[in-house]
């Protein structure tokens, strides 16, 4: 089979080398893109267990509060003595930043009495800064903190330097009593980390008496889930007790809809790529199709000619996997920071800078690429195989034949396209919305099995028109539009898939885009926000100091204060955050929209009653509306509390339970602001007052002073790095389409070489053969770009109503860019005619002698 593959595939590929490298490049970007997205997920996501991992050391359990929060250094006794364990620690875990350009940096804040039987800590100069090898400056200077050498290194400073760190709101000198090694704890967030006293770091962060766990050591001849049983026996309620690594997981789940769906929209280059295939295998079929009928003559069977075509699509799918394994390592490396940084904001903090690829990624790739490339050729294949001997002469055959099934293709697509809307009704599986992917899907491939007949159509209602636009011409050009559709029609619906994922995403993009401007403007109606700048630029929560909140009191002309906490917690399993907000100032100035129900009698009840507002990805990933109870975990016990509204938010996609202010502090004992809103009375100027605060909390407290013109600029920053990764996955989708039009007009001009040497030999110019490909590659892009606007706004439908809503639980306005349908029709339009200058050069390069002879 090999011999027979070299000597009849072979030598055809090598003769036609440009037509290969196409295929090669398609596989390649395909594979590349999703390798890239996969690696580039995986790494920051590795990246965050590493941390974890490295700040957890020994621990095999685990004891946080149950709501998430910091909780009472006091609990640290009852676990002290608790049987079945070997060694325990408290721990307070914070995050701060550099006075000099703002990376943030963990700290881990430790009983150096008790720390060492779980983490080792060595010096740069090789020493072991454990079991009380510290360092005097370290135990007796209050502002004193070990460094890890990568950070330290990055900040210019050695031991005995002092560095300023933005922590708890407030600016802060410390010196550096020593420099660790890239060792234990020290790796993690890639070297941004530093270990402080644990009393020293309560006083820095303003969290006095409070940690965040403590971390245990089981004692092996205990069982462990016994060990855990007990502890959660004798524990308050409010403290839960667990292995290290449920955080972990907790994170993963909260990824995971992120991730689905970036890997989603990376397959969609790859999909493109399938369709490169075919009409390259099909293309093969064609050209060969004399050789194949020697062959089955000489008693070749229709195995080994299936076989043949298999083989050759063997060999551009493992050669195109390689290349896009190296040009996928290469995307990797560009979006890792970009995922990492999108990461942080909108879950949690993260410092990938290492890309970690495991050869299970590698392989899975190329698996992938491979499989893709023998899916998208079964069916040429099989068409050459099936072929009898005699028809292999005939050069309308094939084209006859593809002619005869479009009624039936042009049936199956519509029942696509009718299983497609089946499809978006059904649930999400496990959270994930499989369906609505599978509606996607469906959607590309109706409307590619339509396409025949839609070209049929286009020529028929478009020939008269250019035949008087442009002569024969014209007419030729719409003629062969259609002369061979099994090759025509696969480039256009490669083309269409594209611009399907360019519109689709686009429309979901702008809607999205538009229905948070809608929300911001309804609900950000404030003049000043305050927030610490570990906040505003890690997504870590940070409360802001007293003297902040009242400065703003201070302000003369400022009406009224609305004071802003939130919190991280899990409910029912699931990650979830707390919120609280001083709802009297909220029903007063705020215009908080709600999905039913008046908005001002829903907080007047909320106030009175102690209920709370849900956001709507609280409602619908958990199943619960207006009067309906949720069950929080606090300081103070077990609540159920009713829902008395819900409302849109668009910040937090693990969902919000709001309250009012008194209500949240009765519950969780916590008074701290996390965010400061201030409204101006009328009159007032609102740069003088953010100037004059700028200036009088500047140099002493780390907190970002905005306008509401700021703050929505930053909103809307934040809202375009999250997405400015889909536009490279659009931009590659499309190259890889144009290619598959270059690739077939060449096929088809090489097939038409007679015609178009008869053509010139009664008298065609160079520029009409050149206009007559030029016009059918505009044909074609003409038809991609009506089925593409077709196919993208359906598949804006699902992205907004399905997969949006299943993913993250929020309902989008669907707002369709109309200038976006203006730019797409010329984009793609100049793409079609740019693809076809290589093909209509071509053309007209061969002689007339050699184009004509048939022999």
């Amino acid at each position: 089979m090999l011999t027979l593959f070299w000597r009849v595939n072979g030598r055809h590929l090598v003769r036609e080398w440009g037509k290969l490298l196409l295929s090669l490049v398609g596989v390649a970007l395909g594979v590349a893109v999703v390798l890239a997205i996969r690696a580039s997920n995986e790494s920051a996501f590795q990246a965050f267990s590493n941390t974890l991992d490295a700040v957890t050391g020994k621990a095999t359990v685990s004891i946080t509060s149950a709501d998430g929060g910091a909780f009472s250094e006091t609990a640290y006794a009852r676990v002290h003595r608790a049987p079945g364990l070997r060694a325990t620690t408290p721990i307070l875990q914070s995050v701060a930043q550099a006075g000099s350009d703002g990376e943030p940096l963990t700290v881990l804040g430790i009983d150096v009495f008790t720390d060492g039987a779980f983490r080792t800590y060595t010096t740069t100069d090789g020493a072991a800064a454990d079991q009380g090898g510290y360092g005097l400056e370290f135990l007796t200077q209050p502002d004193a903190l070990l460094l890890a050498a990568p950070f330290a290194e990055r900040h210019g400073v050695v031991r005995g330097d002092s560095i300023t760190l933005l922590t708890g709101g407030r600016r802060s000198r410390f010196l550096v009593a020593d420099v660790l090694a890239l060792d234990g704890p020290a790796r993690a967030q890639g070297g941004a980390f530093a270990v402080m006293d644990i009393a020293q770091a309560q006083q820095a962060f303003d969290r006095i008496g409070q940690i965040d766990r403590i971390d245990a050591i089981a004692d092996p001849r205990f069982p462990r889930d016994e060990v855990l049983r007990v502890l959660r026996e004798r524990l308050p309620d409010e403290l839960s007790v667990d292995r290290p690594s449920g955080r972990a997981e907790q994170v993963e789940r909260m990824l995971a809809a992120f991730r689905l769906n970036l890997t989603a929209l990376a397959s969609i280059a790859l999909l493109v790529s399938m369709f490169l295939i075919y009409n390259t295998i099909s293309t093969s079929a064609v050209r060969r199709r004399r050789e194949l009928g020697i062959l089955r003559a000489l008693g070749a069977t229709e195995r080994q000619v299936f076989g043949l075509f298999l083989v050759e699509a063997l060999v551009i799918g493992l050669v195109g996997s390689l290349i896009g394994l190296g040009l996928g390592v290469v995307l990797a490396r560009l979006a890792l920071d970009r995922v990492a940084q999108t990461i942080s904001v909108l879950y949690v903090l993260v410092t990938a800078e290492h890309l970690a690829l495991s050869p299970l990624l590698l392989v899975e790739s190329v698996l992938i690429g491979v499989g893709s490339a023998l899916a998208a050729a079964v069916v040429p294949a099989w068409e050459a195989a099936r072929t009898p001997p005699k028809e292999t002469f005939s050069s309308g055959t094939l084209d006859r034949r593809f002619d005869q099934r479009i009624s039936k293709l042009t049936r199956i697509g519509l029942a696509l396209l009718v299983a497609a809307g089946g499809a978006t009704l059904l649930p999400a599986v496990g959270g994930a919305p499989i369906f609505g992917y599978l509606a996607a899907l469906l959607i590309a491939l109706g409307l590619a099995l339509v396409t025949p007949a839609v070209l049929v159509g286009l020529r028929k209602a478009a020939e008269p028109l250019l035949r008087r636009l442009f002569g024969p011409t014209g007419s030729l050009a719409a003629g062969y539009l259609t002369r061979h559709l099994s090759r025509t029609s696969v480039a256009v619906a490669a083309l269409m898939v594209a611009i399907a994922m360019l519109v689709g995403v686009a429309i979901m993009i702008g809607s999205f885009r538009e229905t948070v401007d809608e929300w911001v403007t309804e609900t950000v109606t404030g003049d000043v926000f305050i927030a610490s700048t570990t906040t505003m630029t890690t997504g870590t929560v940070t409360s802001v100091p007293n003297a902040v909140v009242n400065a703003l009191h201070d302000q003369p002309e400022i009406a009224a204060i609305e004071r802003f906490t939130r919190r991280e917690t899990t409910i029912g399993g699931a990650p979830a955050l707390i919120a609280a907000s001083d709802l009297s100032v909220v029903r007063e100035r705020s215009r908080l929209l709600f999905r039913s129900g008046d908005g001002r009698e829903i907080l007047a009840r909320a106030i009175q009653r102690g209920e709370v507002v849900v956001s709507e990805s609280f409602s619908t990933r958990r199943r619960v509306g207006v009067g309906d109870s949720v069950t929080l975990r606090t300081p103070t016990g077990r609540h159920r509390l009713r829902i008395a509204g819900i409302y849109p938010d668009y910040a937090a996609d693990e969902g919000i339970v709001l309250m009012d202010r008194p209500r949240y502090i009765a519950l969780y004992r916590d008074t701290t602001v996390t965010q400061l809103v201030g409204y101006l009375r009328p009159g007032a100027s609102l740069g003088d007052v953010v100037g004059r605060l700028r200036r009088t909390l500047a140099g002493t407290y780390a907190v970002n002073v905005m306008s509401n013109g700021d703050l929505r600029r930053e909103i809307f920053r934040i809202f375009d790095q999250t997405f400015a990764i889909t536009y490279a996955l659009q931009a590659i989708a499309l190259l890889v389409a144009a290619m598959g039009i270059v690739s077939t007009l060449m096929a088809l001009i090489a097939e038409r070489e007679r015609e178009i040497g008869i053509l010139k030999a009664v008298g065609a110019s160079r520029r009409q053969i050149e206009g007559m490909t030029l016009i059918e590659a505009g044909l074609m892009g003409l038809a991609a770009v009506g089925l593409g606007l077709l196919a993208g706004t359906a598949l804006s439908a699902v992205l907004i109503y399905v997969i949006n809503r299943q993913s993250f639980g929020w309902t989008i306005q669907f707002r369709p860019p109309l200038a976006a349908f203006g730019w797409t029709v010329v984009l793609v339009l100049a793409t079609a005619l740019v693809s076809g200058l290589l093909p209509a050069r071509y053309a007209t390069r061969r002689p007339i002698r050699e184009a004509v002879a048939y022999e």
